[in-house]
């Protein structure tokens, strides 16, 4: 959880001066300097992700969740009438996180991590519904890049010590 709070909240952590912040998941691994990945990001763009590489909605990953019992039932389902009272219709696409940037973007971080921490904790589910719930959608960008198959990270599984 706490790392969700350092991915949703970076201006809490890093000085003021930074313009940039990169959150690289604990199971990547860079393989080579993301520069030239950032210098391909459009001045407008605040804060940019791979699409998800499994799941085209957030609805499907919710589904996902449910199947694998990774989620209580009901508080999911709350969470996303939540999202269907706020008018979003689930057609955005669903990204996995990685790029965000400006102090523009403090208004949509601070209500991702409102919702992940009184939702079901998965942080996928709420940050498209937040996008829309705050307009961001036109500083958001998609790279269309596979997270598990490309030049820059390799994505490796967790090793667990038991």
């Amino acid at each position: 959880m706490l790392s969700r709070k350092v991915k949703m909240l970076p201006h809490e952590y890093l000085p003021k001066e930074y313009e940039l912040s990169v959150y690289v998941d604990a199971d990547m691994l860079i393989k080579r300097s993301l520069t030239q990945l950032l210098k391909d990001l459009h001045e407008d763009t605040l804060f940019a992700a791979c699409r998800h590489s499994y799941w085209a909605s957030v609805k499907e990953e919710i589904q996902d969740l449910l199947n694998k019992k990774m989620v209580d039932e009901q508080q999911i389902q709350q969470q996303w009438q939540r999202y269907v009272e706020w008018g979003f219709e689930d057609n955005l696409g669903i990204s996995e996180n990685g790029l965000h940037n400006d102090d523009r973007v403090i208004q949509l971080m601070e209500l991702w991590c409102d919702e992940y921490l009184n939702g079901c904790l998965r942080d996928l589910v709420s940050l498209m519904p937040c996008m829309f719930q705050t307009d961001f959608m036109p500083y958001f960008l998609f790279i269309e890049m596979d997270i598990r198959n490309n030049n820059f990270v390799e994505v490796m599984r967790h090793k667990v010590d038991i």
